[in-house]
C-alpha cells in the first residue's frame, strides 16, 4: 500500500483523499506550512475522522522524507510557490495521483504531480502540465495544453485544441469552445463560456466571457 505524504489542507483536501483511496493508498500524514485557524482546525479534524482512521499533523520544520513516501499536495492557491521552496529544499519528487475512475486517452500525457479527479475524460493529444489540478467530471477535449500550476474546477468542458497557460484557474462549470487561449496567471469565473481568447492576468466572466478586472497575486492558504 502506498504511504501518501499530504503538504498542506486547503478545501481541496477531501478530494485528494478521495484520490488516494481510489488507488488503494494510504495517507500517511499532513504537513502544514501554516498555523491555522481555529476554524480551519476543526474543519482539518473532521476531514480526518471521516477517515476511519488516525492521520498525524507535522509541522514543515519537522519534516524529514523518505523513500517509501509518495507526495502530493492538498490545497490549490498559491501551491506553485510552496512545491518550489518544497523541492528546492528537501529535493523530493511529486507524483500524480490520477483517480481510478478517470479516462485519459493513450496517447495523453502529463507531468509531475498532476491531480485528476474522479470521472474526467482526458481527450487524445493532451499535454497536462506539471501540478496541474483537474477536477471531478470535467472533461478535457483533444490537442488540448494546460500549462503548469494550471486548476479545472468540478464541472468543467473545455474543447479541442485549446491553451491554458500556467497558473491560471478555470471555475466550476465553465465552458471553453474549440481552440481558444487562456493566457498565464488568469481566471475564468464560474459557469462563464469562453468564446474568444483570453489575456494574461485577467478574470473573465458571464455568457460570453468578458473581463470583469485584472487578477491579483493570491496567497497561499
Amino acid at each position: 500500500m502506498c504511504q501518501w505524504v499530504v503538504f498542506g489542507f486547503g478545501s481541496y483536501l477531501s478530494d485528494i483523499f478521495d484520490n488516494i483511496h481510489s488507488n488503494k493508498g494510504k495517507i500517511k500524514m499532513i504537513v502544514r506550512n501554516i498555523e491555522p485557524t481555529r476554524k480551519q482546525q476543526e474543519d482539518l479534524a473532521r476531514r480526518i475522522r471521516l477517515l476511519g482512521y488516525e492521520v498525524p499533523i507535522m509541522n514543515l520544520e519537522a519534516f524529514r522524507p523518505k523513500k517509501s513516501e509518495r507526495y502530493c499536495c492538498g490545497f490549490v492557491t498559491g501551491r506553485d510557490k510552496v512545491v518550489r521552496g518544497l523541492k528546492e529544499s528537501y529535493g523530493i519528487q511529486f507524483s500524480s495521483l490520477i483517480h481510478r475512475t478517470a479516462y485519459l486517452a493513450a496517447n495523453a500525457s502529463h507531468g509531475e504531480g498532476v491531480s485528476i479527479g474522479a470521472h474526467s475524460v482526458i481527450g487524445p493529444n493532451c499535454r497536462i502540465g506539471d501540478f496541474s489540478v483537474i477536477n471531478r467530471a470535467s472533461s478535457v477535449g483533444h490537442d488540448t495544453v494546460l500549462g503548469e500550476f494550471s486548476t479545472v474546477s468540478p464541472g468543467v468542458a473545455i474543447a479541442g485544441k485549446v491553451r491554458i497557460g500556467q497558473n491560471s484557474f478555470i471555475g466550476i462549470g465553465a465552458a471553453i469552445v474549440d481552440g481558444v487561449s487562456i493566457g498565464e496567471n488568469s481566471i475564468v469565473g464560474a459557469g462563464s463560456v469562453v468564446l474568444d481568447n483570453v489575456g494574461d492576468g485577467v478574470v473573465v466572466v458571464g455568457s460570453p466571457a468578458r473581463v470583469l478586472r485584472r487578477n491579483e497575486p493570491a496567497l497561499a492558504p
